[in-house]
C-alpha cells in the first residue's frame, strides 16, 4: 500500500473479535508500531579506516571495488530483524538505467530485457545475498572479502528481492523492488577520433559521471588500459606534473626522449562557460537563476546563454546533456516542495552515512570547505585558524565567534543523525560546541544547541524540544587543555534514542527523545545560545575534524573514528550519487532557458535560489555537465599513427577508444624568405605556399566547403624567431620592437589585428586576389609557440591551385637555427563541420642563417641618416610615376673602424615587396653596355674632397621569392676603386631607368643592409628622408562589373538599373593605420567613385552575403579607414 508520510511512526492495530469492518463494533488492540522509510545505501561500513572505508562504499567508477549495503535505520533494542522485507538471503539485481525508456528506477527494475550491469550478472543475485551485519544489511553472501566491480559506465538501478528462487537468479517475492541507484563513472566505450598531425588540437569524449579531476592517457595502439600502461610520447605542448603544476615544454620534434604525464580535462559547469582552448579566460560564473515547475517538467533559466560563443565547436550546453545542480536551488516558503523533490531536480540520490566533513585544513579561503558534500561554511567574529588535533582547527574565544555552514542544504534535527568532533578547552565550563541554529545569538523555536554545561558535561537542548537539561549528562569532560573526541548520536523520531560519547566510549544514553524538524544551518562555536541569559566560560575552545552523518552511528563506528590517526580516507567518500537529469532546449526561444523533461508533480512545487559563494551578492545554483569532458588544446604529434585513449581516475584506467592522427596533404612551394640576416633587428620576411590544384580531391575541398575556413600560422619557437608588429616607427625610421597584440581565441577576430600583423598579402589569383580576412587572432599556445589565425568568411577563403605570399615582420636571437622548422602552416577546413580538420599543411624553414650584427669595428651605416632619400624640398614624399628614378645619400660609421669600403655587400629592398618588378640587369651609369631591360646606378661623392665612390661592376635586381614575379631587391658589391666611407663623408647613389608599380601603394620606406665582403656582420637600417609612394594611374582598373548571363540571383533579372561591382584595391593593405608624429606629413588616403556619363550614383549599399564581404564603409573599419568618400 501507499503510505504517507514516509518516516512517521504509526500504530498497528489488531481486531480479532466482533465486527471488524469499518464502523463495526469489533474489539481492536494495539499490536505495535510501523514506520515506512525509503531504503538508503550506506556510503561506508566503518569510517574512517584507510582502504576499508573506500572499498566499503558503493562503487562509483569503472572497475572500482565497492560494496552495497543498506542502513537498518529502525534498529531498536538490538533486534536483528526490525525491518520487514530485509531478511537474510535477499538478492540483488543491477541493471543499466536507460533514460530513453525508464522513467524511474522502479521501471528499470521491472522492465523485461533490461541490460544487466557488466560485471554483475543475473547469476550473481544469490551469490551476493543480503546478510545482517551489525547495523547494516550487507550484500556479500556472508563473504566479507567479496566486492562488486562494474565494468562499464552508466547509471545503475539497484533492484532487491527478498526471496530468490531456487535457480539463484529470479525473484520469488514476487517482484524486484528498487532500493536505489548509483552512478558508475567512466567513458562510453568504443569512441574514436581522427585528428591531423602537426596541428595543436584537443579532443572531447562522452561518458558518465565525469569530473574535471579525471585525466586521459594516450598509449600505444592495441595496448590494454589496465594496470597503468605507460604514456605515449606524442608531443604535448605542456604536461601536468605530480603537484598539478602545468609545465610548458618545447615541441617534441625539437626534444627527444621525454616521458610525459597524462592530459587534464575540463567539464562544462557554471565556472567553465566560454573558456578558450587552454581552459582559461572563461566567462564570469553562469549560475542557474531560476527554476519553474511546469506541466511537462522543470524549466531552468541561466544567468546568460550557457553555450560557448565561439568557433571552437559546440562546447556549451547541448541538447540531451546530463546536468547536476548543486544546493543553490532550495524549496520556496510554503510550497509543496520537499527535500526529496529537490533531490530529483538536482539529479542526486543521497547515501546513508557521512554527509558533511570539515577538517579545517588548507588555506584560509578554503578552510570552510565540505570535503565530501557541497556545503560550505564561513568564519564569523574573531574566529581564528590554529594548529589542532589533526592539522588545523578553529579557535573560538567568545559567543561572537562562530563557524556557520551557510552555503548548501540546512540540517534536520528530527531525522537520524550523528555529530562528531574533536574539542579542547582552555577552561572547563559553559561552551557551545555546535548547534542547528541561526547565528544570531538568540534561542528561537526549534533551534538546537550541543555544548558543555557549567559542570563540564555534554548537553543537548532544543527550544520547545527534547532538552537533556543544561546541567548536562554523562561523564565530566577533562579540562586542562586536553583533546577530547565527542559524539552525539540521535536515532530519529521513530527510534527516539539519544547517545553521548566521550573518546569513543558511550557516556550516557536517553530514550524517547523527540526532536523537532528543522531546516537550519549548522553553527559551531558561538552565536547559538541566547547570549542575553547565558554566560560563557572564559578562555578559548578549539574545534577540529567536524563530521555530520545522516545515520545513527553504531558503537563500533564511533570508536573507530575516535581511534583513527589518519582520517584522510574520508575525503574519498561521497555523500550522494550524482545521477543527473537529461536537459533539452524545449519550446523556449530564450537562449538562456532549458528544460528538464519528465519531472512532474500533482501539486507543482515552488523553488527559490540561495546565495552562492562564487561572488559578492551572487544568488543561484551552480551546475555541471557530467556526460562530456574535453582536454586542453595541447595534443600535437608530427607522426601519423593510431593510439589508444585511456581514461584514468584514482589510478584505475578504462578504455575510451581509438585516436588516429592522420597526415594532411602537403602544401606546395612552401618557403620563408628573409630580407635581413641581423639578430635582434625587426625586419620583413615573406612566407609563401601554394594550394593543391583544383583537379585533385584536396583542391576540390576549397570549392566545396560551405562554412568558414582558416589559415593558421604557428611560430614554433619564439625564443629563436618571433613575430613582431608590422607598424612603422616613424620617429626613428625603424620598425617598432614590439610584439603583436595578444587575443583570446574565442574573441571576435580583429581586422585591425590583421593590419598589425601583415605588411602585405599577395596572390597570383588574378580574379580574387588574396582573400580578405574577416579578422585575425594571435595567442601563445605554450611558452614557445605563437599561433596566428586568419579567419575568412564562408565561401571567401583560399582557392585551389593558387600561390599565396604573406609579408610580416620578425626578429631573431642568437638561438636561431636554420635547420629547424620555423613556421607551421595549416590550411583549416570548415570550422563548423570539421573544426579540427587540416586541409593542407606546410613546414617553413628559413632560407638563410641569421647572424650577429656589425659591431663598431665592422662596416655599418651611420646611426643618423644612414640612407637618406632625396626629393623636392616642398614634398614629404617621393611620388614615382612611370619610368622612375631615385636618389639617396648614404653615410657610414663615425670612426674608420666602422667604414664602408670596397667589396662590401649592400642590399636595398623596395617596399611593398610584392609590388615591384625591377629589371634584373644592372649597369653603372657610365657603362655603354646598358640594355633596355636594365637599370643604371651612379655612385658619386656628395660630401668630401679627393674621394670617389667608384664604378659599379657587380649589381643586379633580385627576386624576393624564386620563380615569382616580385623583384624588389637591388644587390650591389661596392667597387674595387672605391675610397673608404666613414665619419663626415657622404656618398650618393642615383638609380634610374626602372618602372614604378602600376597599381600604386601608400607611403613606404626603403630598407638597406651592408655586410662585410664575406657576407658576415650584417647591419640593417630603414631609410630616412623622403617617403616613397606611387599613385595609381588614371586608367588603373580596380573594380569589375558583376554579371551573370544565366540571369540568376542575386542580381540577375533586376528590373532596376542597379549595378554591382567588386572592388579590387590597388594598395597592399588594409589594417591598422599608425598615428604619425605631428611633424610628419602623409598624403591623405581616399577613394573616389565617379559614375560614367549619363549615370548617377544613388548610394553605396551593403551587399548580400552571396556577393562577398563589404570592406569599405563611410565610417571606415579595420580594412580601410577612408578620409572621405566622394560620390
Amino acid at each position: 500500500p501507499s503510505v504517507e508520510p514516509l518516516g512517521a511512526a504509526m500504530d498497528v492495530c489488531l481486531c480479532f473479535q466482533g465486527n471488524c469492518s469499518d464502523g463495526g463494533n469489533g474489539t481492536w488492540f494495539k499490536a505495535g508500531q510501523l514506520a515506512i522509510v525509503p531504503p538508503r545505501l550506506v556510503t561506508s561500513s566503518v569510517v574512517p579506516s584507510g582502504e576499508l572505508s573506500w572499498a566499503s562504499a558503493p562503487p562509483r567508477e569503472i572497475a572500482q571495488p565497492g560494496r552495497l549495503a543498506l542502513n537498518l535505520a529502525l534498529r531498536a533494542y538490538d533486534d536483528p530483524y526490525p525491518v520487514l522485507g530485509l531478511q537474510e538471503g535477499g538478492g540483488l539485481r543491477l541493471v543499466i538505467f536507460d533514460r530513453s525508456q525508464d522513467t524511474s528506477t522502479a521501471a528499470a527494475c521491472a522492465r523485461d530485457g533490461a541490460e544487466e550491469a557488466p560485471g554483475f550478472e543475473a547469476s550473481d543475485a544469490g551469490l551476493y545475498a543480503g546478510m545482517v551485519r551489525g547495523p547494516r544489511y550487507v550484500f556479500d553472501g556472508n563473504d566479507t572479502d567479496r566486492a562488486i566491480r562494474i565494468q562499464s559506465a552508466g547509471v545503475i538501478a539497484i533492484c532487491y528481492c527478498a526471496v530468490i528462487a531456487d535457480d539463484g537468479t529470479s525473484c520469488q517475492d514476487p517482484v524486484w523492488a528498487p532500493i536505489g541507484a548509483m552512478t558508475i563513472a567512466g567513458p562510453r566505450p568504443n569512441q574514436w577520433w581522427m585528428l591531423p598531425t602537426y596541428r595543436i588540437t584537443r579532443l572531447e569524449f562522452e561518458g558518465v559521471g565525469l569530473e574535471s579531476t579525471d585525466r586521459i592517457r594516450l598509449v600505444e595502439y592495441g595496448q590494454t588500459c589496465e594496470n597503468a600502461p605507460p604514456a605515449l610520447e606524442i608531443c604535448p605542448l605542456s604536461y601536468t606534473d605530480d603537484d598539478d603544476n602545468i609545465i610548458d615544454i618545447p615541441l617534441c620534434y625539437h626534444v627527444d626522449g621525454r616521458q610525459y604525464a597524462d592530459y587534464s580535462l575540463q567539464i562544462l559547469s557554471h565556472q567553465t562557460v566560454g573558456c578558450d582552448e587552454k581552459h582559461t579566460n572563461c566567462l564570469p560564473t553562469v549560475l542557474v537563476k531560476a527554476a519553474e515547475a511546469r506541466a511537462d517538467g522543470v524549466r531552468l533559466r541561466f544567468a546568460t546563454d550557457p553555450r560557448t560563443p565561439s568557433g571552437l565547436g559546440d562546447l556549451g550546453l547541448r541538447e540531451d546533456d546530463t546536468i547536476v545542480l548543486n544546493s543553490g536551488i532550495q524549496c520556496g516558503d510554503g510550497s509543496s516542495c520537499t527535500r526529496e523533490i529537490l533531490r530529483e531536480v538536482r539529479g542526486v540520490q543521497p547515501y546513508a552515512g557521512l554527509e558533511a566533513y570539515f577538517d579545517f585544513d588548507g588555506a584560509l579561503a578554503t578552510v570552510g570547505r565540505d570535503e565530501v558534500g557541497d556545503r560550505k561554511g564561513s568564519l564569523q567574529g574573531d574566529t581564528s585558524v590554529e594548529s589542532a588535533r589533526l592539522g588545523s582547527g578553529l579557535q573560538f574565544t567568545s559567543f561572537a565567534d562562530a563557524f556557520v555552514v551557510d552555503k548548501g542544504d540546512g540540517f534536520d534535527a528530527s531525522q537520524a543523525w550523528s555529530l562528531l568532533a574533536w574539542i579542547k578547552m582552555e577552561n572547563l565550563g559553559r561552551h557551545t560546541i555546535c548547534g542547528i541554529a541561526l547565528a544570531d545569538s538568540l534561542s528561537e523555536d526549534g533551534e538546537l544547541e550541543i555544548g558543555v554545561s557549567g559542570h563540564g558535561k555534554l548537553f543537548l537542548d532544543q527550544v520547545a524540544g527534547g532538552s537533556t537539561g543544561l546541567d548536562g549528562v554523562g561523564a565530566v569532560l577533562p579540562g586542562g587543555e586536553v583533546w577530547t573526541h565527542i559524539a552525539v548520536v540521535y536515532g530519529g523520531q521513530i527510534n527516539g534514542e539519544l547517545l553521548f560519547y566521550l573518546d569513543g566510549a558511550l557516556s550516557h544514553s536517553m530514550a524517547n527523545v523527540s526532536l523537532q524538524a528543522t531546516d537550519l544551518p549548522l553553527t559551531c562555536g558561538g552565536q547559538v545560545a541566547d547570549t542575553s541569559s547565558v554566560t560563557r566560560t572564559g578562555g578559548w575552545l578549539l574545534l577540529d575534524e567536524l563530521r555530520w552523518y545522516n545515520i545513527p552511528l553504531a558503537d563500533v563506528d564511533v570508536a573507530a573514528i575516535a581511534g583513527t590517526s589518519d582520517p584522510s580516507s574520508d575525503r574519498m567518500l561521497i555523500s550522494q550519487a550524482e545521477i543527473g537529469n537529461r536537459i533539452v532546449k524545449g519550446d523556449s526561444a530564450d537562449p538562456k532557458e532549458y528544460d528538464i523533461p519528465g519531472l512532474v508533480w500533482s501539486v507543482p512545487p515552488v523553488f527559490e535560489m540561495a546565495p552562492s559563494d562564487v561572488g559578492m551578492n551572487a544568488v543561484g545554483s551552480g551546475w555541471k555537465v557530467t556526460n562530456r569532458a574535453t582536454t586542453r588544446a595541447e595534443l600535437l604529434t608530427p607522426t601519423q599513427q593510431y593510439t589508444t585513449v585511456c581514461w584514468e581516475r584514482d589510478g584505475r584506467f578504462a578504455e575510451v577508444g581509438t585516436l588516429i592522427f592522420r597526415q594532411a596533404t602537403l602544401l606546395g612551394h612552401v618557403g620563408l624568405y628573409l630580407t635581413s640576416t641581423e639578430w635582434l633587428k625587426t625586419s620583413p620576411f615573406i612566407l609563401t605556399f601554394k594550394t593543391a590544384e583544383l583537379s585533385s580531391s584536396t583542391g576540390k575541398r576549397y570549392e566545396e566547403a560551405e562554412g568558414a575556413m582558416t589559415l593558421e600560422l604557428s611560430f614554433l619557437n619564439v625564443a629563436q624567431f618571433d613575430l613582431m608588429s608590422a607598424v612603422l616607427d616613424n620617429t626613428y625610421g625603424g620598425e617598432i620592437m614590439a610584439s603583436v597584440t595578444a587575443s583570446n581565441r574565442i574573441d571576435a577576430p580583429s581586422q585591425k589585428l590583421c593590419g598589425q600583423i601583415f605588411k602585405e598579402l599577395w596572390s597570383d589569383d588574378m580574379e580574387n586576389g588574396f582573400p580578405h580576412p574577416k579578422g585575425c587572432t594571435n595567442r601563445m599556445t605554450s611558452g614557445d609557440v605563437r599561433e596566428v589565425v586568419l579567419h575568412f568568411e564562408a565561401r571567401n577563403g583560399l582557392r585551389a591551385g593558387k600561390n599565396y605570399h604573406m609579408v610580416m615582420n620578425a626578429w631573431s636571437t642568437n638561438q636561431f637555427d636554420q635547420s629547424q622548422e620555423k613556421i607551421l602552416i595549416n590550411s583549416g577546413d570548415d570550422i563548423d563541420s570539421r573544426h579540427y580538420a587540416i586541409h593542407e599543411t606546410g613546414h617553413a624553414y628559413a632560407d638563410q642563417q641569421m647572424q650577429i650584427g656589425a659591431s663598431l669595428n665592422d662596416p655599418r651605416f651611420s646611426d643618423t641618416n644612414g640612407v637618406e632619400i632625396l626629393g623636392a624640398d616642398d614634398m614629404e614624399w617621393l611620388d614615382f610615376q612611370g619610368n622612375a628614378e631615385i636618389t639617396w645619400l648614404f653615410r657610414a660609421g663615425t670612426f674608420s673602424t666602422s667604414k664602408i669600403k670596397k667589396q662590401c655587400l649592400m642590399t636595398f629592398w623596395f617596399w611593398p615587396l610584392t609590388q615591384w618588378r625591377l629589371p634584373m640587369r644592372c649597369y653603372d651609369a657610365e657603362d655603354p653596355r646598358r640594355t633596355e631591360d636594365s637599370f643604371k646606378i651612379l655612385c658619386d661623392v656628395h660630401t668630401g674632397s679627393f674621394r670617389r665612390c667608384g664604378t659599379i661592376e657587380k649589381c643586379s635586381g633580385d627576386t624576393a621569392v624564386p620563380d615569382m614575379p616580385h623583384i624588389p631587391k637591388i644587390s650591389i658589391q661596392m667597387p674595387d676603386d672605391m675610397n673608404d666611407l666613414y665619419g663626415t663623408l657622404v656618398y650618393r647613389m642615383h638609380i634610374t631607368d626602372f618602372l614604378a608599380p602600376t597599381n600604386g601603394f601608400f607611403t613606404r620606406r626603403v630598407q638597406a643592409q651592408v655586410r662585410k665582403p664575406d657576407g658576415t656582420k650584417p647591419n640593417y637600417i630603414l631609410s630616412s628622408g623622403k617617403w616613397i609612394t606611387v599613385r595609381p594611374i588614371d586608367t588603373t582598373v580596380f573594380a569589375r562589373l558583376l554579371y551573370d548571363a544565366a540571369d540568376d540571383l542575386p542580381f540577375g533579372g533586376d528590373p532596376t538599373l542597379m549595378v554591382y561591382v567588386k572592388i579590387m584595391l590597388p594598395t597592399d593593405l588594409r589594417g591598422l593605420v599608425p598615428i604619425p608624429p605631428a611633424d610628419v606629413v602623409r598624403p591623405p588616403s581616399r577613394i573616389e567613385v565617379v559614375a560614367p556619363e549619363g549615370f548617377t550614383i544613388l548610394g553605396i549599399v551593403q551587399p548580400s552575403k552571396d556577393l562577398g564581404q563589404a570592406v569599405l564603409t563611410e565610417d571606415g573599419d579595420g580594412a580601410a579607414e577612408l578620409s572621405e568618400i566622394e560620390r
